[in-house]
């Protein structure tokens, strides 16, 4: 069970063999726990230009930069994903912010989460190429450890797209 924790083929063993979970579910609870506590725990974030944080979300006191990131919280609260909103993260050779740093709520696995909302406009799509390049040099890929939501002027963000991108990756 330790080698398959929070993988489906353990969910299912555990379905089949409810006996096996009085066994397994005081790590499961200290799991949560640590969960919870890093969520709730203080980070550093982005301090750069704060005069764009002009979007509110169901958390109070959260502003974030785009309705679509403020759509990617409300999202990742129902489903009970704990998350930080641009905390910072450090490499060698350069800080950067991502639009939120995740934990899968089974396997506690981080993911990071860029929403990129620009689309169709080149410069934009330039600067996030840069910007994913950086997270590749830093081991982060998109697929395993790295979630791109997208849209575009006329194809806004699709929150089906975001529950399954939520339920894919961090549930």
């Amino acid at each position: 069970m330790r080698m398959h924790s929070g993988s489906r083929a353990a969910d299912n063993y555990l379905i089949k063999h409810p006996g096996a979970a009085v066994l397994v579910e005081p790590m499961i609870r200290k799991r949560s726990g640590q969960l919870e506590e890093w969520k709730n725990a203080p980070y550093p974030r982005s301090p750069e230009f704060p005069n764009h944080l002009i979007y509110p979300t169901i958390v109070p006191g959260l502003m974030v930069r785009s309705k679509a990131e403020a759509d990617i919280i409300s999202r990742l609260e129902h489903f009970g994903v704990p998350y930080h909103y641009e905390e910072e993260l450090q490499s060698d050779y350069v800080v950067i912010h991502p639009d939120f740093t995740c934990r899968n709520v089974r396997t506690s696995e981080t993911f990071y989460w860029e929403h990129q909302g620009k689309w169709d406009d080149e410069d934009y799509v330039r600067r996030v190429n840069r910007r994913n390049e950086i997270y590749c040099r830093m081991g982060f890929y998109p697929g395993v450890n790295l979630i791109i939501s997208t849209e575009t002027e006329h194809h806004p963000l699709d929150i089906q797209w975001v529950d399954q991108l939520i339920k894919y990756y961090l549930l």
